[in-house]
């Protein structure tokens, strides 16, 4: 169980009250992309906020959305520069579709479905956790293997790693992951000292009042992007790993392990913009639950090291994500 490690890092290393300066709403930008900061300091995320006269979305690490969003059943479309359109007809990718007032896409028939085939959809999740299956050490064929080969080994790593013997016990873990996870408590402590003010002010006030504090720096800088989405790449991720890991153990069949993967897959697309999104969260939580930055920057030098020298993100992060099997 993760106890409350930031709390007591600032305890121990920091002043308990410090005041902090608030500053005015305003856009700012980093290599991911565009998140919208508050008087207070806080961030939209996973919701729709009205700026000077626009609706733009926000997924759930805070960051700006482009292009088809699905919410409450409907489909917008915000513009490259984040607008939501609205009463208007526009030609997108050669295909003319009217927007109401709402902004809801008038639904002249239902919405063409976008044929990808099964392979494409596996690397799409391989992607998810190629980070933890390309660490130094692991047999590279133990992901992309079957369960004839590898159904012991992978029993044996399932129930050392997460007490996994059999199906209910799998189940009972990947609902835990995708529910609640480390980031459940990671978002109580940064409940608490947002309340106590620990979060004003601006990301460069932070990173100079805890310079000789990373670990409590980083915490606090990934929640003020992030929000409470800020970590959630570190369970989601460990999600898809652990369902692989339970079909080769022959926990689940191949079906209901893309059926589990497949929903997963969508709930980390609706949260992140990017694969460098969805992995800064996932390096973030692996920081948490470790205590270390150093962690944080051995995980971060293999991620970049696998984009420049495979092709595992090479596999579209937009890819429309459907049953094909």
């Amino acid at each position: 169980m993760k106890k409350k490690t930031i709390t007591a890092a600032i305890v121990i290393g920091t002043a308990l009250f410090v005041s902090l300066p608030v500053y005015g709403a305003q856009w700012k930008q980093d290599s991911t992309g565009w998140w919208y900061e508050q008087d207070n300091g806080s961030y939209p995320a996973g919701s729709w906020e009205l700026i000077s006269g626009n609706w733009y979305y926000f997924n759930g690490s805070g960051y700006m959305q482009t292009g088809w969003i699905e919410s409450n059943g409907e489909w917008y479309y915000c513009a490259p520069t984040g607008e939501m359109l609205h009463d208007t007809t526009q030609t997108i990718d050669g295909v003319s579709y009217t927007f109401q007032s709402s902004g809801a896409w008038l639904q002249q028939e239902t919405a063409p479905a976008v044929s990808i085939t099964k392979e494409q959809a596996e690397q799409w999740f391989y992607a998810t956790y190629a980070i933890i299956a390309n660490e130094t050490g692991w047999n590279q064929e133990y992901f992309v293997s079957t369960p004839e080969k590898y159904a012991g080994d992978a029993r044996t790593r399932l129930e050392m790693a997460w007490g996994i013997t059999d199906r209910a016990s799998a189940d009972s873990t990947i609902n835990w992951l995708l529910t609640s996870g480390h980031r459940s408590g990671f978002q109580e402590e940064m409940e608490v000292l947002s309340y106590m003010g620990y979060l004003n002010g601006t990301e460069q006030h932070i990173e100079e009042q805890y310079k000789d504090n990373e670990f409590v720096k980083d915490m606090l800088l990934a929640y003020k992007r992030g929000g409470e989405g800020a970590i959630d790449g570190w369970d989601y991720c460990r999600a898809m790993q652990v369902l692989r890991e339970c079909y080769l153990a022959e926990y689940y069949t191949e079906t209901e392990m893309l059926d589990q993967m497949l929903s997963a897959a969508q709930t980390i697309q609706a949260c992140f913009v990017s694969w460098d999104d969805m992995a800064e969260s996932y390096m973030r939580g692996y920081e948490y639950w470790n205590n270390s930055p150093d962690k944080y920057r051995t995980r971060k030098n293999l991620y970049e090291k696998l984009k420049q020298e495979t092709s595992f993100y090479a596999v579209d992060w937009n890819l429309p994500l459907g049953k094909a099997w």
